[in-house]
């Protein structure tokens, strides 16, 4: 009996090992997956060997061909880089860090057709090959389709607090603020405030051709916001904006101190901050809470 009972204790030993072994070997494989994703290698080994194919197949077929390509499914912003020495290059791009985790891929070209190195940050670009050049050219953004969570709320019960430090353009924030109170929406006077449902910071970049938005918290609400946000430049200035960028704020930002008591916060990087660009805002917003 003894002998049976310790089979019996054997057996559920080796079962409990062999599941930890699976749980493992699960676990492994989903943390790889993960990071994966979360670095977009998939993306960069999936837009360098298709990129690298295509200008393949183009120079040897002796015509001219255009590639238009879009990277916008990539969940980060991505560089793309043709080289001289037949070879791409695409790295995810960092806020405020020169790390470079790269993908490279070398295609096959004709020796008399001359390769134009270049650098594009826009998720839509062009691949040019004719006979003679092998070329990158950017495009304007185009409309996208936004994430749809539900955010719908009434202006009189939405508090919005706004911070920008442009010094030239002071009468912005208060023309915002005087607009978005014309259509019902409570304006907060501190960040400290209680009830803050929305956060806007807004700084002047250095860059003409591209918005950025940096989210703290709650990845979805701020994507649809951005996303109303660039759609409705693009609508206003459709050959403007050629590069968005999405990611997730530092945590040892500056920014962080104006959201204390928020729901929602964005902070949004364009050069392209004037006065008829208030609209935009003005319209991202009603339509956020629409």
């Amino acid at each position: 009996m003894r002998k049976k009972g310790g089979n019996s204790d054997n057996k559920l030993i080796f079962i409990g090992f062999i599941l930890g072994i699976v749980a493992l070997v699960i676990f492994l494989i989903f943390q790889f997956v993960s990071n994966a994703l979360d670095d977009t290698t998939y993306w960069r080994m999936y837009y360098s060997k298709d990129a690298g194919t295509m200008i393949s197949l183009a120079d040897s077929g002796r015509g001219v061909f255009d590639l238009s390509y879009n990277t916008i499914n990539a969940e980060k912003p991505l560089a793309f880089e043709l080289h001289n020495n037949s070879m791409i290059q695409i790295y995810d791009i960092y806020q405020n860090s020169r790390q470079k985790d790269d993908t490279t891929f070398r295609f096959i070209s004709d020796n008399h057709s001359e390769i134009e190195p270049s650098k594009i940050y826009s998720p839509y670009f062009n691949i040019q090959v004719t006979k003679k050049k092998v070329s990158l050219s950017t495009m304007p953004l185009r409309r996208d389709i936004c994430d749809t969570p539900s955010t719908k709320k009434t202006p009189a019960d939405t508090k919005i607090f706004i911070h920008t430090d442009i010094k030239d353009n002071g009468f912005l924030k208060f023309q915002f603020q005087k607009k978005l109170t014309d259509k019902g929406f409570i304006i907060a006077r501190s960040e400290n405030e209680e009830g803050i449902n929305l956060s806007l910071v807004i700084i002047k970049g250095s860059d003409d051709k591209s918005i950025s938005f940096f989210y703290k918290d709650n990845v979805r609400r701020s994507k649809k916001l951005s996303c109303i946000i660039t759609n409705n430049y693009i609508s206003s200035f459709p050959d403007t904006i050629y590069n968005s960028r999405f990611e997730k704020l530092n945590p040892n930002s500056d920014y962080n101190k104006y959201f204390v008591n928020s729901d929602d916060e964005l902070v949004i990087i364009t050069k392209n901050l004037e006065p008829d660009t208030v609209d935009n805002y003005i319209q991202g917003v009603m339509e956020y809470y629409e």
